[in-house]
C-alpha cells in the first residue's frame, strides 16, 4: 500500500532542509533571519498545484506592500516589471495585464509605464470617483466618467481614459533592462475586463477600441470597434461589478488601445479599472500591485477597511505580501508585525475566499535604523515563518536571507540601495530573481540537466536554436531555465554548454 501523502512529503522534501528550503516543522524555534529557512510551507502540494496549473491556465496574483512594490508611480517601477518578467520567463507568456488605473496618466519619466500597460487622461477628462478612499485597495485609482460631448455633468468632459496594451513593455523604466520581444501574445481572442461601482445615479460604460501607430496613446486615431456594458450599474445597493467585452479588434501592427467613457451626459459612472485578457493563451501569471509608498501593514488595514468588494471582484488566485521596511522604521516589534500580517491575511481572505493561498516575501536589509529597531527587523522573517507554521495555506520566503547570502548586507553600501530604504536597479534585479527562483525551485523545478529544452523528445540542434532564442529574449513556452550551465547568467556560455552536451559531453 502506498504511504500517505504527508509521509511522502516528509521523506522526499525533508531532504531539501540542508539546501535552505524547508517544508517540515523544525524542532527548534528559529529566531534570527539566518536561522529561518529560505522557504517554508506546511502544504507544498497546494503551491505546487498552483505553479503546475499555470502551465495551462491563468494565475491572477495581487501584491500588497510598500513603496518598493508600488508600480508604476513609486520606487517599484523596476522591481515589479522584473518580478513579472521572471514569471513570464518560466511560462513564455503573460495571459493578462495588471489592472489599469483610472483618472491617471503615465508612460514616460518620471512615472514610467506599468508592465504591459500605459494610460492617458487628457483634460477635461475622467475625474476622481465618488467612492471613498477606504472602499479602494491601496494603489487603486478609480475615476468618474460621463459622455464625451463637452457638455455633461463631469466637468464638461471631452476626453476618455485611454488604456494602451503594450505587448512589448515598451515604456517601462529603462533600467528594467527587459530583453524585448512580445510578452503578451496578440490574437483575435483578446478581451478587456472592466470594473465599475454601482450608484443610485449611474450610467454604463462605452469602450472604443483603436490602434496607435506608436507606443504613445493617441486620441486622434480612428475607432475600429465600440462596445457598451450592461452591468446594471444604476442600483441603490453598493456593489462592484465587472464585464468582459470583446473580442477586441486584431491588428498586425501598432498598439491596441481602448477609450473608456460614460453613456449618459447627466450621470456619472464610477470606474475601478480595466485589464486586457488573452483567452487564446491563458497560461502564466500576472500580478496587480496593491501597494502604496510609505505604507506599513497598519495602513493597509486601517485606511482600506471597506475595500473587500473590490478585492473580491479581482478574484485573485494568490496573495503576495511584502511589508517591513516602513514597519521597522516606526518601531513595530516582530510580534506586532506578525499580528498585523495575520490580520491582513484574514481580511483579504474574508473578502475573497477562505482558502486563498498566501506567499510572504520578507524585506531585505535597509539602513537608517536604530540598534533596537534593527534587532526587531532582523526578526521579521521569523514572524512570517511563524505564520507559515500556523497556517497551512501560507508559504514564507525568507528574502532577507536570500539577499544576504547574495551579498546584500550592511557593508554593501549603495550597490543595492539608492538610499536607506529603496532599491537600486541591481537591488530590484537581485530580489525579484532570488524570490522567483526560490519559488520555482520549490514548486516547479526543471529536470536536472535535461538538454531536451524544447521538449520534443529529441536532443538535437533544435534545442540549441531554442536556447539561443530564449537567451536573446524570445518566448519560453516550455519554461526551461536558460541558465543551462548554472553560473547565474543566461548568455552565450549556456549555448556553448548545451552544444557540448548535445555533442555527447557531460552535464554542466
Amino acid at each position: 500500500m502506498r504511504p500517505p501523502i504527508h509521509t511522502l512529503t516528509r521523506l522526499l522534501l525533508g531532504l531539501l532542509i540542508g539546501l535552505g528550503t524547508c517544508f517540515i516543522t523544525p524542532q527548534a524555534l528559529a529566531q534570527d533571519f539566518m536561522q529561518v529557512p529560505n522557504l517554508y510551507t506546511r502544504s507544498p502540494e497546494v503551491f505546487r498545484a498552483l505553479f503546475e496549473g499555470a502551465r495551462s491556465s491563468t494565475v491572477t496574483g495581487i501584491i500588497m506592500g510598500d513603496s518598493q512594490e508600488t508600480c508604476p508611480g513609486g520606487a517599484g517601477a523596476i522591481y515589479i516589471p522584473r518580478f513579472q518578467f521572471e514569471f513570464w520567463d518560466r511560462y513564455g507568456n503573460a495571459p493578462q495585464t495588471p489592472l489599469a488605473p483610472m483618472a491617471a496618466s503615465y508612460g514616460t519619466s518620471p512615472v514610467y509605464a506599468d508592465w504591459l500597460l500605459r494610460v492617458a487622461n487628457a483634460s477635461p477628462g475622467m475625474t476622481g470617483s465618488r467612492l471613498q478612499g477606504s472602499a479602494l485597495p491601496p494603489g487603486i485609482s478609480a475615476g468618474a466618467t460621463s459622455t464625451l460631448n463637452g457638455s455633461n455633468v463631469n466637468n464638461n468632459q471631452w476626453y476618455a481614459q485611454l488604456v494602451m496594451l503594450q505587448q512589448n513593455a515598451a515604456d517601462v523604466h529603462p533600467a528594467t533592462n527587459l530583453r524585448g520581444g512580445t510578452y503578451f501574445h496578440l490574437s483575435p481572442q483578446v478581451y478587456v475586463d472592466v470594473f465599475a461601482a454601482t450608484n443610485l445615479s449611474s450610467g454604463e460604460l462605452r469602450v472604443d477600441a483603436s490602434f496607435s501607430p506608436t507606443s504613445a496613446p493617441s486620441y486622434f486615431v480612428p475607432t475600429v470597434a465600440t462596445f457598451f456594458t450592461s452591468m446594471g450599474l444604476q442600483d441603490p445597493l453598493p456593489a462592484i461589478r465587472s464585464q468582459r467585452l470583446g473580442p477586441l479588434p486584431f491588428g498586425p501592427s501598432g498598439y491596441l488601445q481602448i477609450a473608456i467613457s460614460g453613456t449618459d451626459s447627466s450621470k456619472l459612472t464610477d470606474v475601478i479599472g480595466a485589464r486586457f485578457v488573452n483567452t487564446a493563451r491563458p497560461e502564466g501569471w500576472t500580478f496587480t500591485s496593491l501597494s502604496a509608498g510609505g505604507y506599513a501593514v497598519d495602513d493597509a488595514l486601517t485606511r482600506h477597511g471597506d475595500s473587500g468588494p473590490v478585492l473580491a471582484a479581482l478574484n485573485p488566485d494568490v496573495l503576495l505580501i511584502s511589508f517591513g521596511a516602513n514597519d521597522c522604521g516606526r518601531g513595530v516589534t516582530a510580534d506586532q508585525f506578525q499580528a498585523g500580517i495575520s490580520l491582513l491575511i484574514e481580511f483579504v481572505r474574508s473578502s475573497t475566499r477562505p482558502d486563498l493561498p498566501v506567499i510572504l516575501l520578507t524585506d531585505p536589509f535597509r539602513y537608517g535604523l536604530t540598534p533596537a529597531f534593527q534587532e526587531q527587523h532582523d526578526l521579521y522573517p521569523r514572524a512570517m515563518y511563524n505564520i507559515a507554521l500556523q497556517d497551512p495555506l501560507v508559504c514564507a520566503v525568507n528574502s532577507r536571507r536570500l539577499t544576504h547570502e547574495f551579498g546584500w548586507t550592511p557593508t554593501s553600501g549603495t550597490t543595492y540601495l539608492s538610499d536607506n530604504v529603496h532599491y537600486t536597479a541591481a537591488g530590484a534585479f537581485a530580489k525579484s530573481r532570488l524570490e522567483a527562483s526560490a519559488l520555482f525551485d520549490a514548486f516547479l523545478p526543471p529536470p536536472l540537466c535535461d538538454p531536451d529544452l524544447n521538449q520534443d523528445g529529441n536532443v538535437d540542434q533544435d534545442d540549441v536554436t531554442y536556447l539561443i532564442n530564449v537567451v536573446g529574449g524570445g518566448p519560453n513556452p516550455t519554461g526551461i531555465d536558460p541558465d543551462f550551465n548554472h553560473d547565474g547568467n543566461a548568455d552565450q556560455d549556456d549555448v556553448n554548454a548545451l552544444l557540448q552536451r548535445v555533442g555527447g559531453g557531460d552535464c554542466p
